[in-house]
This record gives C-alpha cells, sequence and structure tokens, in this order.
C-alpha cells in the first residue's frame, strides 16, 4: 500500500512511554500531555497488536503534587504508585512478582486520516529498531519494523534526541513504509 501525503498534511508528535514487564505480560504506556490533564494510555502486548486496557488521567493538578525532578521522572513516578497497582489488582498477581519498567521513545504520526505509534529501541550496540503500529479503534496493529544502523544514525545527529529521530522518521522510516 502507498499513501501519498502532502507534507502540510502530516504532524509527528513526540510522546512520553513507557514499557512494563510483568513477568511474561508486555504493556506499552504511552503519555499524552493536553493542556489540562495527562492521559495515561495503557495497552497490552498481543499477537502482534497492542491492545488498548485503560485510560487513565491525572489533571495538571495532580502530576504537580506528583513531580519529581522532571516530566519524565514524574511520569516515572505516577507509573509506579498509580498504574502499576491499577493492572496487577485487575490481573490478580502476587505482591513478589519481577515487575520492570523502561521509558522507551515513542512517536504519533497523522496522516490525513491515518494515526501511526513509532516505539524506538536499542536492540544492541550496532542498531535502533523502529517498531511500526497503525492505530484502528481500540488496538494499535502491528505493521512494520525498521532497523536502522547505528552508523546511519550518526550521519543525523543534530545534537536533540528527538529533532534526530524526526530526520530519521522523515528520511529512512517513512520511505520502506511506502508513505510519502
Amino acid at each position: 500500500m502507498i499513501i501519498t501525503v502532502d507534507e502540510s498534511q502530516m504532524r509527528l508528535f513526540s510522546l512520553s512511554c513507557f514499557k512494563i514487564l510483568f513477568e511474561q505480560e508486555e504493556y506499552e504506556i504511552i503519555v499524552n500531555n493536553h493542556i489540562e490533564v495527562y492521559q495515561y494510555e495503557v495497552y497490552r502486548k498481543e499477537l502482534g497488536t497492542l491492545k488498548y486496557i485503560d485510560m487513565m488521567p491525572i489533571t495538571l493538578e495532580e502530576f504537580r503534587k506528583f513531580y519529581f525532578y522532571d516530566e519524565q521522572a514524574t511520569n516515572r513516578k505516577i507509573i509506579d504508585e498509580r498504574i502499576i497497582a491499577k493492572i496487577a489488582s485487575s490481573l490478580n498477581f502476587i505482591e513478589n512478582i519481577k515487575i520492570q519498567v523502561s521509558p522507551i521513545s515513542c512517536f504519533r504520526i497523522i496522516l490525513n486520516t491515518n494515526e501511526y505509534y513509532i516505539f524506538l529501541h536499542k536492540t544492541d550496540k550496532k542498531s535502533f529498531k523502529y517498531e511500526i503500529y497503525q492505530k484502528k479503534i481500540n488496538t494499535l496493529k502491528y505493521t512494520n519494523t525498521i532497523f536502522v544502523p547505528l552508523k546511519m544514525i550518526r550521519n543525523y545527529y543534530f545534537g536533540d534526541e528527538n529533532e534526530t529521530n524526526y530526520q530519521i522518521i522523515d528520511e529512512i522510516v517513512m520511505p520502506q513504509l511506502n508513505i510519502k
């Protein structure tokens, strides 16, 4: 499928995202911060999709009460204190279960009426993995994975991680998805 888009019709956003591992269960938390509310969207990874589980809003006032060092650290504190407890209670997990939380880079692309999420994972010292999902009602459907060698990323480095990823998404990831 080839999607042809006027550049003015494309919007790219950097989002705060976290991956949570409960033993074998994997969850992705996407943080959308609007003017007065932070929305924590919870997705569970299931067979090539991220299935929407819940959305937990935190008002700006509540966010300020949690504030710790910077926005990412504050998001992590909210995830630790509110979201993990809610997921664990809904799954009836026992207390001594191993839980691993890690921040990941995430980008949302809006093309006309299509919405894509790109999750960036460092695979090893030689490449980065860009996992692409397309939003469909209550799921993010896996569409593709693109590996970008570290030496290629160095050619795009602008001193700012988000700006570098914007360039890589625009010049490497999107053409491989046949999105123009």
